[in-house]
């Protein structure tokens, strides 16, 4: 996910997709990544829509999934930015204090897998 913009999908019209925000576009290729019920989609190029807060996806140009827009659970959380900017979700396993307004985090990468049979029986 990419981790300074961020926001939520507001409504989609064939490729274009309206956010909650205005996203800052850089010079590098710009990316849009959805959170779906499942977790993160694919990530997709895009590039500024017909106005501020909208985004149009070039590759692949349309979503794989339905996002959620109307009010029945959470939208669909989106975030946005440049590849330089992508960052990677994770678990917080220890966090140590390093001094003052300091602390060292250990991570493990987030894996959905993982959890997958967290309602299963065992065998």
């Amino acid at each position: 996910m990419f981790v300074s913009q961020c926001g939520q999908v507001v409504s989609v019209d064939g490729s274009d997709i309206t956010l909650d925000f205005e996203p800052e576009f850089s010079d590098e290729s710009n990316y849009a990544a959805f959170r779906t019920r499942e977790g993160l989609t694919s990530l997709y190029v895009v590039v500024q829509g017909p106005s501020s807060n909208v985004i149009t996806l070039l590759s692949p140009p349309t979503l794989n999934f339905t996002p959620v827009t109307d009010g029945s659970m959470d939208s669909t959380f989106v975030s946005f930015g440049s590849a330089s900017e992508w960052g990677v979700r994770g678990i917080i396993r220890t966090i140590s204090p390093q001094g003052d307004n300091l602390v060292e985090l250990t991570a493990v990468e987030y894996m959905p897998e993982i959890y997958a049979n967290d309602d299963g029986e065992p065998s």
